[in-house]
């Protein structure tokens, strides 16, 4: 009875695991689909269902259709603190923290001063040696909610 269970087992296995292989599919993405770069070193999904992706070139918010690209512009100070995404975390309240190697940034929503329209932007933290109230390094390459 015992060898009889364990064939049955064996055998449900093998189809549950081949019945799921044949439901998975996966897609590409790459620069031609709209990635700022393929190079990627983080990956995160937020609350919204959006899957944000760090790469050396900026940060890529994906919708399940199109990307939507956040550089660094150094006429803005809304904008990415550097284009190397090193690391992102989801704090308990669903806000996206991103670390680069220039400072540690919070995305936010705010209201647009010349169109009155909410946007979106980011507040950065830097270090600052001569205040220890700052972040010690800009260099972030890991993030962690406690």
């Amino acid at each position: 009875m015992k060898k009889y269970l364990q064939t049955i087992s064996i055998i449900v296995l093998i189809c549950a695991n081949s019945t799921l292989a044949q439901t998975l599919t996966f897609e590409r993405y790459s620069v031609e689909q709209g990635l700022s770069q393929s190079t990627v070193h983080s990956i995160l999904q937020d609350e919204k269902g959006f899957l944000w992706i760090g790469t050396q070139d900026g940060l890529n918010r994906y919708d399940g259709f199109q990307f939507k690209v956040y550089t660094n512009d150094r006429k803005d100070s809304t904008s990415l603190s550097d284009n190397l995404i090193r690391t992102m975390a989801l704090d308990k309240k669903g806000n996206v923290w991103i670390g680069t190697n220039r400072g540690l940034n919070l995305l936010t929503i705010f209201k647009d001063k010349s169109s009155g329209k909410s946007a979106e932007g980011f507040y950065t933290y830097l270090s600052d040696s001569s205040d220890k109230s700052t972040i010690s390094d800009d260099e972030i390459r890991s993030l962690y909610f406690d």
